[in-house]
């Protein structure tokens, strides 16, 4: 008869999304990303904002600036209710048929090697940003390199349309954040050429 103190505790990971989802903890990357959303996009009419890759947690930061004009996609119909005011159901590699252009700021999370999984969806997806992006515009992404299904951004042609940049607060090209959840999660930061 095995004692009580011989049973399985649960693990943390479940312990942690349970947190997460009453409220009682943030996952790091989700804490990093309040911090770019706050460094890269002002709460000003003329500034607008494309965020890429909505869920539940997305919706109170998209809906976090009543003045920008954010604009939400995402391929999933069902997560509509998440995303901003303005939101389209399109695949990131079809952005044109949103009818948005010119924004200010573009972030996309979890969007590559979660959907975008191939090498012709990266160059399709990143030549979308590019005509969507205004000349000098930033490009945040949101991976997990550690993911098999993250299609090998060094080989993506259309990247070529922008250059690493280091904004501040992060000071650095590259931002990865440790998560318990996923490993790693790391935001790459671009301007538009």
């Amino acid at each position: 008869m095995a004692s009580s103190s011989s049973r399985a505790l649960p693990t943390p990971k479940p312990l942690l999304l349970a947190a997460w989802w009453l409220g009682l903890w943030r996952p790091p990357d989700r804490v990093a990303l309040a911090r770019i959303w706050d460094a890269l996009v002002r709460d000003d009419a003329a500034f607008r904002v494309l965020f890429v890759g909505v869920r539940p947690y997305t919706w109170r930061l998209v809906r976090s600036r009543r003045r920008t004009r954010v604009v939400t996609i995402d391929r999933d119909p069902a997560m509509r209710f998440f995303g901003a005011r303005r939101h389209h159901v399109v695949a990131l590699e079809d952005l044109g048929t949103a009818g948005e252009a010119a924004f200010d700021v573009a972030v996309v999370n979890g969007v590559f090697g979660a959907g975008i999984d191939t090498l012709d969806a990266a160059e399709r997806a990143l030549a979308a940003l590019h005509a969507a992006l205004r000349r000098g515009g930033t490009l945040v992404l949101g991976v997990n390199e550690e993911r098999t299904t993250l299609p090998p951004l060094d080989r993506v042609r259309a990247l070529s349309g922008f250059r690493p940049i280091a904004p501040p607060p992060f000071d650095a090209h590259r931002h990865v954040v440790p998560s318990p959840l996923e490993g790693t999660h790391t935001f790459l930061f671009f301007q538009r050429a």
